[in-house]
């Protein structure tokens, strides 16, 4: 009896199987043959996982020890236990992650963890590092909205410039015109309700649709507010009424569901402990 092929097994027991497996499960199926390899390409999972976390060193000493975390599972992978670059001389030491999305994240570096004058893409799960050009100021929130590998991806950074003005920088994969020391970032300018005493601070930032939206702290009203930048239309709005937030300090960050909803999150710290 002639021996039985893996690319002759069934087709539709292999998507029934392969549908249900978190992301941890399905690479070692890559491995099997050819035909499992590519149709693990085409087979969406149908069932919800939770969002993996990414555990890294700080330190200077210890550069890019750094793990993975499936909480679907309660399983924790070593990506990298030696002291060493992720690539050339790029390390995670001082970097802080801005925003992740499908197993890409944005890193800021600059100065207190808050101001933020260079950005750079990470993947850990291929080691990938995308370099974007210098912003040429500080900014003080970015996030993206696709893959960098995708050719719609935007990234976008805010603040609040010396005039008062709401200044947006925005970069896609399509400006590679970019050399050393040339600026290929486009430039955005809105006035408003910005306070030049620098009151007004343009903070979190989530995308959602084809807007970015972003939440402003009015330092001298004690009060959120959010606004929205349209990619498409490249055009900013800013929402009527406010959030008003009476026990400080606290943290207001911008959640975005897995139906697309926009949630406004907010932390408060208190003597005994912390909560939401």
């Amino acid at each position: 009896m002639k021996a039985a092929k893996w690319s002759d097994f069934p087709y539709d027991i292999v998507r029934f199987i392969m549908e249900k497996l978190c992301w941890s499960e399905r690479v070692p199926l890559y491995l099997v043959c050819k035909n499992w390899h590519d149709r693990i390409r085409e087979i969406k999972n149908t069932k919800e996982f939770l969002p993996w976390l990414m555990y890294y060193n700080f330190q200077k000493s210890n550069l890019s020890i750094r793990k993975l975390g499936d909480p679907s599972t309660r399983r924790i992978y070593t990506v990298k236990e030696t002291p060493t670059p992720i690539y050339k001389s790029r390390d995670l030491c001082g970097a802080v992650p801005c925003q992740s999305r499908f197993g890409w994240l944005l890193f800021s570096k600059g100065f207190d963890n808050i101001a933020i004058n260079h950005l750079f893409f990470y993947n850990p799960l291929t080691n990938q590092v995308i370099e974007l050009p210098k912003l040429g100021n500080i900014y003080r929130s970015a996030s993206f909205s696709k893959i960098p590998t995708c050719p719609d991806c935007m990234v976008i950074a805010l603040r609040i410039s010396k005039t008062g003005q709401l200044e947006i920088k925005t970069w896609q994969p399509g400006y590679d015109t970019w050399l050393p020391g040339y600026d290929t970032w486009k430039t955005f300018k809105f006035s408003g309700e910005n306070d030049r005493d620098r009151t007004v601070i343009a903070k979190q930032v989530a995308y959602a649709g084809e807007s970015f939206y972003c939440i402003f702290s009015d330092l001298n009203r004690n009060v959120k507010k959010i606004g929205a930048f349209n990619t498409k239309r490249q055009e900013w709005q800013e929402f009527s009424g406010s959030i008003a937030i009476n026990n400080e300090p606290n943290f207001v960050y911008l959640s975005v569901a897995i139906n697309g909803d926009l949630l406004p999150v907010a932390v408060y710290t208190y003597i005994q402990g912390s909560g939401l």
